[in-house]
């Protein structure tokens, strides 16, 4: 009866820290990551309330123990109903060891603004080369540079434009000196949120050469979200620019 009564408790206990991780996150209640680990130690109770209720389950086979069979079995599908997303989750978004990516390892894109936001006060924004490019290059080969054939004043306009219409985003300084803009990415159910830059420069041979770097403040793993900002960003720009030069 013990592991019966032990999977209702923990399914219950798991429901409890999923609801609240992802609710208390989401509606800045509590920070995102602390919401984040409360999903993800709800994930482990659900994982324990599933093999604990197959156990109880078990162990009131052919007794007359109904309520037993019946905490069993709720820890069970709570547990599998949990635990299933979860793993489709963790796979989808599987990710390398990495929360800063950038397409220039050389000269990445230079947090001027964002430093003084009221959050990153504590926040290291420089580039760390040796830690990061070995393990971009391996994972994300495909992040250069976007090459646009507009001027850099024009382009600028554009990289505005198209920053501005972004999900999710929010522009907080502009430097028409440099060309740079920088912002941040929250994201939708627990609002992390990743800090960016977007800076143009002169391309050799003409044109412009669009640079970008993202980064999170929170994660040490970012699930992939930075790089898909700026693949996001660069397709939504890429398309801007066709359809401009479009006759």
């Amino acid at each position: 009866m013990i592991p019966a009564w032990l999977s209702l408790f923990d399914a219950l206990a798991a429901i409890i820290l999923v609801a609240a991780g992802v609710l208390g996150a989401h509606f800045e209640v509590i920070p995102a990551f602390f919401g984040f680990q409360m999903f993800i130690l709800g994930g482990m109770m659900a994982a324990l309330a599933f093999f604990s209720g197959l156990l109880g389950l078990a162990r009131t086979r052919g007794s007359n123990r109904r309520a037993g069979k019946i905490a069993a079995g709720f820890g069970i599908i709570a547990g599998m109903s949990i635990c299933i997303p979860i793993i489709v989750l963790a796979i989808r978004y599987h990710s390398p060891m990495i929360n800063d990516i950038t397409t220039d390892f050389i000269e990445p894109p230079t947090f001027a603004e964002s430093g003084m936001l009221e959050n990153n006060h504590d926040q290291n924004l420089i580039y760390n080369r040796a830690r990061y490019e070995s393990v971009q290059q391996a994972a994300y080969a495909d992040i250069k540079p976007l090459m646009i054939a507009s001027d850099p004043d024009a382009c600028f306009d554009r990289v505005k434009a198209v920053a501005a219409r972004m999900p999710n985003w929010s522009v907080t300084s502009v430097d028409p000196q440099r060309l740079a803009l920088e912002g941040v990415a929250t994201s939708r159910v627990f609002r992390f949120k990743d800090d960016f830059v977007i800076q143009v420069r002169p391309a050799d041979g003409g044109g412009s050469e669009v640079e970008m770097r993202s980064r999170s403040r929170d994660r040490l793993a970012d699930l992939g979200a930075n790089v898909n900002h700026i693949r996001a960003f660069f397709a939504r720009l890429k398309q801007q620019s066709a359809s401009a030069s479009a006759p």
